[in-house]
């Protein structure tokens, strides 16, 4: 996220009045809202990975050579999406959070990118429409909590979990859906 971005985002949120938990209609007037469902399917912590090119999947490594071949699982959130309304809209995913379910204090703050769309057999690259009176599974990359300072000892001896709420944008409207609760597995050594 750039700059400008970082720093307009908040005055926007707050302008909204944008507090998490959950607040819904922000952005637009009254009675322009989109007729569009969204539900968060899935959560998956995973880490921070390269940009060089295609990831690589367990299949392309020689048995237990895998993280020395270079395989990566990023995080990611997916979505569907079903839109009665009778124009096309845009959306966006415009941030994760991630909370302490014994606190309920913001954990981390992950942010979304390469949004796909299922085409029936594979997740292919999407502009981020949503054509009048269509259903999408939708799924977006997002960065890699900081694991160092959630975990400072580092490793896990058990599942790690955390509530979760997505900000989603539609047509200028800002959402706050509530997610599954996510979990970061523990690091197993085999």
């Amino acid at each position: 996220m750039n700059r400008l971005a970082v720093v307009l985002l908040p005055v926007a949120l707050a302008s909204c009045g944008i507090d998490l938990p959950l607040q819904q209609g922000c952005g637009v007037p009254p009675g322009t809202e989109a007729n569009v469902d969204v539900s968060v399917s899935a959560i998956t912590l995973g880490d921070q990975c390269g940009s060089s090119g295609a990831a690589l999947v367990a299949g392309d490594c020689a048995p237990g050579f895998a993280e020395s071949c270079g395989i990566c699982r990023a995080s990611s959130v997916q979505l569907d999406i079903a839109s009665s309304d009778h124009r096309d809209l845009r959306f966006t995913v415009v941030e994760v959070y991630l909370f302490d379910p014994s606190t309920g204090a913001l954990v981390d703050t992950l942010e979304a990118s390469a949004p796909t769309k299922w085409d029936g057999r594979a997740y292919k690259t999407w502009d981020q429409n949503v054509a009048s009176r269509t259903n999408l599974k939708v799924k977006y990359t997002l960065t890699a909590p900081d694991w160092g300072r959630i975990s400072p000892n580092g490793r896990l001896s058990s599942p790690q979990r955390f509530n979760t709420q997505v900000l989603v944008n539609i047509n200028g409207e800002l959402r706050t859906l509530k997610g599954p609760d996510a979990f970061r597995e523990p690091e197993v050594v085999t």
